[in-house]
Order: structure tokens, then C-alpha cells, then sequence
């Protein structure tokens, strides 16, 4: 072949390789030190290699054993996967618990813009990269940008990628009441998973999609377990305080705490700090479902160890992989016909299926925040 007669994509033989087939990946004019024009092949039973245009030949569609839908092939390039499409080399990398795809660059400093984004699996993610640029149709997608306030609600579960990719980035937004004078307007107040509470401007959140748990007890000086305590719900704080000031022994009462520092008691006369935390929050949760209204259920399939998994094939199944139903019962249903879900190994760093253990059914407010599941136990089969 001619080198103007090689495109990236195509389906090639090299006679000096002993007929092997391949996928031109890309070609320059110029190469190993000299004027002559080479060629970058993925061949199928082995790696990329450089090649002289003269030493290949197009592979007919019939004589091809490959599938036509076989995906390229992809390498592990920083935080995800390097392949090949159109004579340029991409990107395709998790984004909380969705794959997104760029363009490669080898600039670390440099801004390269997103391609494709929402996708619920890697696979997905390519695919549209790869139909894209068929049809001529790439193009730089919007994305959220620093500066645009994230849709934040108290009790959501967020990362803050400022802090690293680790357990310190992971929190729960405690409040998004007015911050206190010394801290900047805008920010909100977060739990950590590792770490004090603290104000962290909103826009260097990003919801992570992840179901908000019962109300944590923290304490109110952080690291002294046996003093007063504190929760949030809703974004409104209640205190855990001892009847008696200094003492651990109780009892113990429960007020609600105004932004202000009004204190109203809404719990009294418990022997432990546990068993007052473990009252109240019965009881806010009590009060909080009579008087909202619930506008639609939304169920969440679990593993054996209380893990989410996304059940991508159940009806009416949203980007998590949850199904949304106008009565619990039937979005209990909707998970009926499923028997395995996906989640994100952290450590294996890619997708793996695991069979559903329980499936969860959150009531569903008004103002979209989430009530407290009911659960399924399902079988041992």
C-alpha cells in the first residue's frame, strides 16, 4: 500500500509479520530517523508495532475473523484507559460512578475538552466516543465548571476533589444554612469521613450519588466521645447534652438547636448518650415523614454486605442504576427481575457484578430529598 492509501481504522495484513492481521491505529511521514513514511498497527494476536506503508495490504471484510463491534483495544493510561479512533488517541476515565472520554493528551498541564460524559459503563463510553466520530459529530460537551453551585442538599453525600481522591474527600452536608460571619458566603457545612466538620465553599462539591444513612452522632468537641454531642437532619442541628454540666453519667436530653442557639428540648431523661441520639432520631424521622409529602419511591438493590449496585436493566432505571415508581410496591418490583447488579471495586479499580442480597425502596419529598427505606431481604438461592 501507498501511505495516502492507509486511513486510521483500518482492518490491514502485514506480509513481512507472516500475513498478521491488525488495526491502523495512526501514521506520520516521517519516522526512525528517517524521511520514510511509517505506520502504527494494533495487530490482534500481539501489541502495536511500527510499520513501512509498502509492507501492508487491506484486510477484506470476509476474510476478517474479527467482530466488527469488538471494541479497541485499551490501555492503562493514569487513572483509566487509553485507546485508539480516527487517528487520534483518547481517554476514557470513571467520574464518580460515571465514565467520561477525552482526548489524550501527553501535557499534564494541558486543558483537553470532555467528549463524552454520563455514561454507566466503559463500554458505553467508548461506543458513543466511537459513533461521534464516525459521523463526523465531536464536540466538546458542557460539563459543570468551578463557580456553578452543584443542585446540594442537607443529608447528601459529596466529594470534594480539592482534598485528594481518597476517604478525606468523601462527606455529607450537614447544613446549608447562612455561615457564620468569618466564613465565606455561599459555603456549606460538611460532615467528613475523616476528619471535624468544617465550611467548604459550594461549588467544590460534587454530589456522589451515594444514599444518605441514618443521622450520625458527632461530638460537639471533636474527639471527646463521652461529652456533649450533636446531629443533623435536614439541615437542622440537635444537641445531646448531660443533664448535669461535666458529667457522662446522664441523664440525658435532646434539643433542637436554632441558627441562632436557641435550645428546644425534644427528648429528656435518657440514661446514655447513645440511647438519647438513638430516640431522637426515631422521633425526627417520625415527625418528618408525617408532615411531608411523598411523591414517588426510588429503589436501590444491595450486596451481601450493604453495598449499592446498579441494576442497569431495571425498568425505569436512572444513570445509578435505581428504578423510580409511583407506589413502593411497585418499585420493589422493578428489581424483581433482576438478580445481579455492578458496583465500583476501588481497589480492582473497575466494575464488578455482584448477586442482589436486599433491595431498599426510599420514599421520595417533594423538594427530592429522601425518607426512610423500607427492605427486602431476598432468599439465599
Amino acid at each position: 500500500m501507498q501511505f495516502k492509501d492507509v486511513q486510521p481504522d483500518m482492518r490491514v495484513t502485514c506480509e513481512t509479520r507472516g500475513g498478521a492481521t491488525g488495526t491502523v491505529l495512526t501514521k506520520h511521514t516521517e519516522g526512525f530517523g528517517q524521511d520514510d513514511p511509517i505506520v502504527c498497527v494494533d495487530y490482534d494476536k500481539g501489541g502495536e508495532a511500527w510499520n513501512y506503508p509498502a509492507d501492508l495490504s487491506p484486510l477484506a471484510p470476509e476474510d476478517d475473523e474479527r467482530d466488527p463491534q469488538t471494541l479497541p483495544r485499551m490501555h492503562r493510561r493514569a487513572e483509566g484507559y487509553g485507546f485508539w479512533r480516527g487517528g487520534t488517541c483518547f481517554y476514557v476515565y470513571r467520574y464518580l460512578r460515571t465514565w467520561r472520554v477525552m482526548e489524550w493528551s501527553d501535557n499534564a498541564a494541558g486543558e483537553m475538552p470532555v467528549l463524552v460524559i454520563d455514561a454507566k459503563t466503559r463500554a458505553a463510553a467508548v461506543r458513543d466516543l466511537i459513533a461521534k466520530v464516525d459521523a463526523e459529530t465531536l464536540a466538546p460537551v458542557t460539563v459543570q465548571r468551578p463557580g456553578t453551585r452543584p443542585a446540594l442538599r442537607p443529608d447528601m453525600r459529596v466529594k470534594a476533589p480539592s482534598r485528594g481522591e481518597g476517604m478525606d474527600a468523601l462527606g455529607v452536608v450537614l447544613t446549608m444554612r447562612t455561615p457564620p460571619a468569618d466564613v465565606a458566603p455561599g459555603s456549606v457545612y460538611v460532615m467528613w469521613h475523616l476528619g471535624a466538620p468544617s465550611w467548604i465553599a459550594a461549588e467544590e462539591l460534587m454530589p456522589t450519588g451515594d444514599l444518605p444513612g441514618s443521622p450520625n452522632l458527632l461530638d460537639v468537641e471533636y474527639g471527646v466521645r463521652d461529652g456533649e454531642g450533636m446531629f443533623w437532619r435536614g439541615g437542622e442541628e440537635y444537641r445531646v447534652i448531660p443533664r448535669y454540666s461535666g458529667s457522662a453519667d446522664g441523664p440525658w436530653d435532646v434539643s433542637h438547636r436554632a441558627a441562632d442557639g436557641t435550645l428546644t428540648r425534644i427528648v429528656e431523661n435518657m440514661r446514655t448518650r447513645e440511647a438519647a441520639h438513638r430516640v431522637a432520631t426515631t422521633a425526627v424521622l417520625g415527625f418528618e415523614a408525617i408532615r411531608t409529602e411523598t411523591v414517588s419511591y426510588l429503589a436501590v438493590a444491595e450486596n451481601v454486605s450493604g453495598q449499592p449496585l446498579r441494576v442497569e436493566d431495571a425498568p425505569g432505571a436512572d444513570a445509578w442504576g435505581r428504578a423510580a415508581a409511583p407506589t413502593a410496591e411497585l418499585a420493589f418490583n422493578a428489581m424483581d427481575g433482576a438478580g445481579s447488579g455492578l458496583r465500583y471495586d476501588a481497589i480492582k479499580r473497575r466494575d464488578v457484578r455482584n448477586r442482589i442480597s436486599s433491595v431498599l425502596v426510599y420514599p421520595v419529598r417533594r423538594d427530592g430529598s429522601l425518607g426512610v427505606p423500607r427492605s427486602r431481604v431476598r432468599e439465599s438461592r
